[in-house]
């Protein structure tokens, strides 16, 4: 079906992290003219202008989101200036604060996908330079980051997925906006590895967010080509490899 409006953040942007918590979704940072360090917060139970949740210790924009059980987390992005980051932000769902800092990527870039598992963030992809590397840092402890295998191709703009043991990497595009990718990868959280092919797109998307239920992981919106957008929302299976479906 067509998604329902679910109210507005406190001010339009792009490139936003996001993360929940069992009863709210955060959108941080992003671009509105300028990089954004404010953190909004909504409450999934009702249609509202989300609320003001303190801000990221810096103003970042194409960072990755993480979630924990208690905190959000965001890693990499851009300034104001495009220089890419290395910076990995932490902050409370339950109180509304700035940001303090949780250690660093071990090397800087922008346009990444996040994933989240139980105890673990993990930070794939991006540019500056293109990668296909895969990060991984501890919720419970502020260090630098460590590799966790590469993706099946360097690749930015790409949405993340997450199920119970295994993180996807969908979409993106690789050496320029006319490469757009429909491949999705899958990598287990148990192991160090190069992520494994999980079926495809209906559609090459790049620019697009991911968001994952308990059994399906969903690639929302995007652009197919560097003038054309599509609300369009792909669904595909954890436990099957396939091309994903109209949802």
């Amino acid at each position: 079906v067509t998604a329902d409006d679910h109210g507005d953040l406190l001010a339009a942007r792009r490139n936003g992290a996001g993360s929940s918590s069992t009863t709210e979704g955060f959108t941080a940072g992003g671009h509105t003219g300028s990089a954004s360090n404010l953190v909004d917060k909504f409450t999934f139970t009702s249609n509202v202008t989300a609320s003001d949740h303190g801000d990221l210790s810096a103003s970042i924009y194409a960072k990755a989101g993480h979630s924990s059980s208690d905190s959000g987390f965001t890693s990499g992005g851009a300034d104001n200036s495009d220089v890419a980051s290395s910076i990995v932000d932490k902050y409370s769902f339950s109180s509304n604060t700035t940001a303090s800092s949780h250690g660093d990527l071990s090397v800087a870039r922008t346009a990444v996908a996040g994933q989240s598992s139980s105890t673990h963030g993990y930070t794939s992809g991006g540019q500056d330079p293109l990668t296909n590397t895969i990060e991984k840092f501890a919720f419970s402890s502020n260090t630098t980051a460590s590799d966790h295998g590469d993706l099946s191709q360097a690749r930015r703009y790409s949405s993340g997925q997450s199920s119970t043991d295994y993180g996807f990497t969908s979409g993106g595009y690789t050496t320029n906006d006319s490469n757009i990718q429909t491949t999705i990868d899958k990598f287990a959280w148990s192991s160090n590895t190069t992520a494994t092919d999980h079926g495809d797109l209906n559609t090459a998307t790049m620019y697009s967010g991911g968001s994952s239920s308990s059994d399906y992981s969903f690639v929302l919106g995007g652009s197919d080509s560097d003038v054309s957008w599509t609300d369009r929302i792909d669904k595909f299976a954890h436990s099957s490899n396939v091309t994903a479906t109209d949802h």
